[in-house]
């Protein structure tokens, strides 16, 4: 299944689909003024704007399916005064599904066995120069 920037997430009490869909990325930047990786590093390191948590909430909830109304709505209810810091650790969560390809899970059974590495491999030879 190919990975199209969801995730659902509890937020606001309710379990939400958010998804920064490109259009909702390039309206994300053309608003805050900045790009997604620059919007990711101030959520990561607390330099955030107020308005990179509510806009990355209220276009993901959009990107997700919820009106656009809807979204304006939640945000009011639960992207205010006092909440604002859950809503960062979403924001974030939000825009690092809308740039980050989820890792690949390792193969579960027999092929996923044979795919293991050895454990009873020798170690590799030792870079150090050799003792004279």
């Amino acid at each position: 299944m190919e990975h199209d920037g969801a995730i659902d997430l509890v937020w606001g009490g309710d379990e939400r689909r958010f998804r920064l869909a490109i259009d909702q990325c390039l309206a994300l930047e053309e608003r805050r003024g900045c790009g997604l990786a620059e919007i990711r590093q101030r959520l990561a390191t607390d330099r955030w704007h107020i308005d990179d948590i509510r806009e990355t909430l209220r276009l993901g909830l959009i990107g997700g399916g919820v009106d656009g109304k809807l979204a304006r709505e939640l945000i009011d209810r639960h992207c205010g005064a006092g909440k604002l810091y859950d809503g960062v650790i979403v924001a974030l969560a939000v825009i690092t599904a809308a740039v980050v390809s989820p890792r690949a899970e390792p193969p579960v059974g027999k092929a996923g066995a044979a795919a293991a590495p050895e454990t009873d491999s020798p170690p590799p030879p030792s870079m150090e120069p050799a003792q004279r």
